[in-house]
């Protein structure tokens, strides 16, 4: 029925509004990608973080904790299935106890590294405070990615261009 020469069809269908929702799913895809990359980029870092931690041959560099701070961060900013964790009071304190256990062990096992040993007969403070702070936030940072990879892994991840 055409009524003040409009059909019904153009008063319930608006196209700003399909549009809209055009550009909603157009950006949800993007985020969801860039979820997905900064989760794999996180498993990668995590490997590289154990050469940074352990340095054989000497390997150090600050760019990896720094990398990781930002990924971590991009990650976090990007998850948005905060519901999968609703009304499970007992996933955040696993997550909690998981994160105690992984730091635990990787501070166990950088005391126990053999240039950490060595370096134990330094008698210059300052050295020694700013090495182990620096490697128990690389620790952290290990810790953390673990808890990402572990307890928040992007579900229906879509591939489609």
């Amino acid at each position: 029925m055409i009524l003040y020469h409009v059909s019904v069809d153009d008063l319930v269908r608006d196209d700003r509004l399909l549009e809209h929702y055009a550009n909603e799913a157009k950006h949800t895809k993007r985020e969801q990608r860039v979820l997905t990359y900064a989760y794999y980029i996180n498993i990668i870092m995590w490997l590289v973080s154990y050469l940074n931690l352990f340095h054989p041959h000497g390997f150090h560099t600050i760019l990896i904790p720094f990398i990781m701070v930002i990924n971590e961060v991009v990650f976090m900013t990007y998850f948005n299935d905060w519901q999968r964790f609703a009304g499970r009071r007992w996933l955040g304190w696993l997550a909690i106890i998981v994160f105690a256990a992984v730091f635990a062990l990787h501070v166990y096992l950088n005391l126990l590294t053999p240039t950490i040993i060595t370096w134990h007969h330094l008698y210059n403070y300052s050295f020694l405070n700013g090495l182990f702070l620096g490697r128990y936030i690389l620790i952290a940072l290990i810790s953390i990615g673990i808890e990402i990879m572990v307890f928040f892994k992007p579900s229906g991840t879509t591939h489609d261009d």
